[in-house]
């Protein structure tokens, strides 16, 4: 245990002069240079970042010994903010105890008041102005800190956040991190400016020298005052290091490296600090470093120990629950997950107490299966169902298309307006689909592809033999082969066989098509020879699939 320190004096807080160059402003006043202080928070920042510090030493080991799969993004020389340590740890391991269930990794860390990292350089940005924007639009009484780095300054994404937070007045704070290398490009070469706190222009702000948390600190609780009396956004552009755990020096020198470790390091500086204030001693110190270093070693072997997550969770947070399709598919061919659905009552049902019964979540299905009654279905025919063999009042909820929503328009067949019904696809419920296999959600789109689709008006006579009267209904009750450049959609063996049909045959097929149509027109065959021709080159596709 940590002993008692020299701080139980008297007098319980201490007056902090700052440096000068610990700012630098742009259209607005600095923060105070004098900081005052609690002892107490004084004390709790050293502990806390020497126990951060541990974590990221523990984390470069678990990651090299192998531990941690993909990449580890580490803070040394910087710190950082999150959850408990063993969530921290057990997420880094990808456990289900994690602070992201073991799926984030290094980035991706969420609590409920931090909004996580980002794999797509400066995705925050947006994100943290929509959470003041929110802010804003509630009359909620707060602030929000937007963290970005000196690699995502020149982001456009960051400059048009710029302008609606100007624009909207919104309570955000944009902190740039500037480490000075971002992903071991100096920002000198990647920045015409490297003046972040100027970048905004119509924004105000402040460079802070990020390497003393009392500077960070007092300019933390400025920024706050300032959103606080609804002058904006403001900029802050911290000015760190970058992580002096990455062993590259192929973009830096080595000497560079030693120097800031030994001159500019925050929890040496903090140290050096609270022995001059005789806020700690040297045992104090040691002390404070000995109980750091067991608490994080004791939460990485909890890590360790944690089970792993199920392969079934997996599927989860793919999709809002209840919206999710019938299946999804995995990473091999014919991997599939299959979801359970949740049934949408109305307040007339007699079952409406029951709000979690499974099974069809489609409000205009005329059938209601419970789950077991879907799972009982026979997948492996289900998989394996050839287009040719679907009737349309077959579909229904468990992967198959609903027959009381078609797209319906008219389009011209042989100069005339023929009715066409398009329904959603076997597979893809929530898809509907084109004879040319392209989808589409929106039903609009639908027609407008449909008025322009070359493949479909080149179809089309072949289509019009096959259904001479009445309304033709897509996907259509008989095969016709997508062109060779179709997207394709490996979802069962026959249709990925449908799909390996070459685009050759269907055009030399409808050109044997159209030039009998045109023989029946000047009466040189019967209708019987026709239909014995049609008969001869639909044995030919068939052969083909």
């Amino acid at each position: 245990a940590v002993r008692s320190f020299a701080s139980t004096a008297a007098v319980r807080s201490v007056s902090i002069d700052l440096p000068t160059s610990s700012f630098e402003t742009y259209n607005c006043e600095p923060p105070s240079l004098e900081v005052s202080l609690e002892k107490e928070t004084l004390l709790d920042m050293y502990k806390g970042m020497v126990t951060i510090r541990r974590m990221e030493t523990t984390a470069d080991g678990l990651y090299k010994s192998g531990l941690i799969r993909g990449f580890c993004h580490l803070y040394t020389g910087q710190k950082t903010r999150g959850g408990s340590i063993h969530s921290i740890f057990a997420e880094l391991l990808g456990k289900k105890t994690g602070i992201s269930q073991g799926k984030g990794g290094s980035m991706h860390m969420f609590t409920p008041n931090f909004f996580g990292g980002h794999g797509i350089v400066g995705a925050g940005v947006p994100i943290g102005a929509g959470v003041a924007f929110m802010q804003k639009y509630n009359e909620e009484k707060g602030a929000t800190f937007t963290l970005y780095g000196d690699g995502a300054a020149n982001q456009g994404q960051v400059f048009e956040t710029f302008n609606m937070a100007k624009l909207w007045n919104l309570p955000c704070i944009f902190i740039c991190e500037n480490n000075q290398y971002g992903m071991g490009t100096s920002a000198e070469r990647a920045s015409a400016s490297t003046d972040y706190y100027k970048r905004a222009q119509y924004i105000p702000g402040i460079r802070v020298n990020g390497m003393d948390v009392v500077a960070v600190y007092q300019a933390i609780n400025f920024a706050r005052e300032w959103v606080g009396a609804t002058k904006g956004p403001l900029v802050l552009d911290m000015e760190t290091y970058h992580s002096m755990s990455d062993p590259g020096t192929s973009y830096r020198k080595r000497e560079e490296i030693q120097k800031v470790r030994a001159d500019n390091d925050p929890i040496t500086g903090l140290k050096e600090r609270l022995l001059k204030l005789k806020i700690i001693t040297e045992d104090d110190v040691k002390a404070i470093d000995k109980a750091a270093r067991a608490e994080v070693d004791k939460a990485a072997e909890q890590a360790k120990a944690d089970p792993q997550d199920d392969l079934e969770s997996l599927w989860d947070h793919v999709y809002v629950k209840g919206s999710e399709p019938t299946s999804l598919r995995g990473r091999e061919p014919g991997e599939r997950h299959r979801f359970s659905r949740t049934r949408i009552y109305s307040p007339m049902d007699e079952h409406s107490d029951d709000l979690h019964q499974e099974g069809c979540t489609y409000n205009h299905c005329e059938k209601q299966l419970p789950l077991e009654e879907i799972r009982s279905k026979d997948l492996k025919d289900e998989q394996n169902h050839a287009y040719k063999n679907i009737s349309r009042d077959m579909k229904d909820h468990y992967g198959r298309y609903h027959k009381n929503n078609p797209v319906k328009f008219e389009h011209p067949i042989n100069n005339i307006n023929r009715s066409v019904e398009v329904y959603r696809d076997s597979e893809a419920n929530w898809d509907y689909v084109c004879v040319c296999r392209r989808f589409y959600r929106d039903r609009s789109s639908v027609r407008g592809h449909f008025k322009d689709c070359d493949y479909f008006k080149q179809v089309a006579p072949f289509i019009a033999t096959r259904i001479p009267t009445g309304t033709i209904t897509i996907p259509l009750p008989f095969t016709v082969a997508p062109p060779l450049k179709a997207k394709r959609r490996k979802n069962n063996l026959d249709e990925l066989a449908h799909l390996d049909m070459h685009a050759d045959i269907l055009r030399s097929t409808t050109s044997q098509v159209q030039q009998l149509l045109s023989k029946v027109a000047e009466q040189d065959v019967t209708i019987q020879q026709l239909q014995q021709q049609l008969q001869h080159i639909e044995r030919r596709l068939s052969a083909r699939e």
